[in-house]
């Protein structure tokens, strides 16, 4: 029985959510697959003592509103995150900057109205995806997203999504600063032209989805 008893206990400990290594109230753990999830749970802001062993943290469906430097410390593990479906209005500067390993980068749906210029900044740039899809608010979002781009140092970016923005216009050079570019989606947006010269210099694009826009 002892066995037993024993075999459950690591079962749990393993395959399931606890608590275990200080996870934050309103969220699950799970140290096998070294992630944080607090999904659809009306946080407000990012939880503080997230286990340091977290490579993966997912906080989709809250009420974020703003995040900065503060937000993300001691987390240098952490590869992906997901903050997707909150109300993130604002990317404070070197948001992401103590996240030295991170690849992959969700804000989609949100309403971001401004985006510091160095907001994006990581040193030795490990960004490789960047999902914007349904989260600029306005024009100003996106002509603060150029900046952020040129200040970011994301020489390694591989995919951003833009889609579902509303765009109207390319701001000329935008993607400029992301050269190793594969994938670039500007799908279900209002675009009525693309002018010459907007997509110069992306030798590595494999990927350009324009459909759905408004060009005649």
């Amino acid at each position: 029985m002892c066995v037993f008893a024993a075999f459950v206990f690591w079962g749990l400990l393993f395959f399931a959510p606890h608590q275990l290594s200080g996870c934050p109230l309103s969220c699950e753990c799970f140290a096998v697959t070294s992630s944080v999830k607090c999904v659809s749970k009306s946080l407000l802001t990012v939880p503080k003592n997230i286990p340091g062993y977290a490579r993966t943290l997912i906080f989709t469906g809250n009420h974020l509103n703003q995040i900065g430097p503060d937000s993300f410390t001691e987390l240098k593990n952490v590869t992906n995150i997901i903050l997707s479906n909150n109300r993130i209005t604002e990317l404070a500067s070197h948001t992401f900057s103590g996240l030295t390993n991170l690849r992959f980068l969700d804000l989609s749906a949100n309403q971001l109205a401004l985006i510091h210029p160095e907001a994006l900044s990581i040193p030795d740039s490990p960004l490789q995806e960047l999902n914007l899809s349904r989260a600029l608010h306005n024009f100003t979002a996106l002509t603060d997203l150029t900046t952020a781009l040129r200040w970011g140092g994301l020489w390694g970016l591989l995919r951003l999504d833009l889609s579902g923005n509303n765009l109207a216009l390319l701001p000329p050079g935008m993607f400029s600063y992301v050269p190793s570019l594969q994938q670039l989606l500007l799908s279900n947006n209002s675009l009525l032209a693309v002018y010459s010269g907007t997509f110069s210099g992306m030798a590595h694009l494999e990927l350009l989805d324009l459909t759905h826009n408004a060009f005649k």
